[in-house]
């Protein structure tokens, strides 16, 4: 179930959203009866311009805040769309030349690595990478049984179809790229 964003029903929307505005209030701008219905459509289509700027803008800080590691890990890069690669890119390469402008050219030699905490320290100590630990909302999109929720095996959930539950990422990861679960 990976896709790439550009993929995604939420890129469609986008797409769509000038061709959806467009007809449905011209459709009725002639029609005084319809003026009431014209206003309504006309603010949903507001609204849902607004989660979806929301949601892209949430993308954008996410980006920005793990940049190393979606450069770094190929499988991440792919699930951006062309523009968020060149997104990403073109925000490192202006972080990495403000870093060092303004800081990593002050630090003495071992310490001027974007990546690393000094030049004894294992290749990427600094880069800052997703919490899998963290709770997300998820609901189950078909009958799957008995599921780990841990690793030792000794906490297990029934997952049974429509049902949401509040999990870790980690131990519904799999199950997400299956197709088992979607986030909510």
């Amino acid at each position: 179930m990976d896709r790439s964003f550009s993929e995604h029903p939420v890129f469609f929307l986008a797409r769509q959203m000038p061709c959806i505005q467009e007809g449905v209030i011209a459709d009725y701008r002639d029609n005084a009866e319809m003026e009431l219905p014209r206003l309504m459509y006309s603010y949903e289509l507001k609204r849902v311009r607004y989660l979806l700027q929301a949601y892209l803008r949430t993308r954008l800080k996410k980006i920005e805040r793990f940049v190393l590691h979606i450069l770094e890990n190929e499988q991440v890069l792919q699930k951006l769309s062309e523009k968020e690669q060149t997104y990403a890119q073109e925000y490192f390469m202006l972080y990495g030349r403000h870093q060092k402008e303004t800081i990593l050219n002050q630090m003495p030699d071992g310490f001027k690595d974007i990546a690393k905490q000094s030049a004894g320290s294992v290749r990427g100590d600094m880069i800052p990478v997703p919490d899998l630990d963290k709770h997300v909302f998820c609901r189950v999109l078909a009958d799957r049984g008995y599921v780990e929720m841990n690793n030792a095996g000794t906490e297990t959930a029934e997952f049974s179809k429509d049902d949401l539950y509040v999990a870790r990422y980690d131990p519904i990861h799999a199950l997400l790229k299956e197709g088992w679960v979607h986030l909510v």
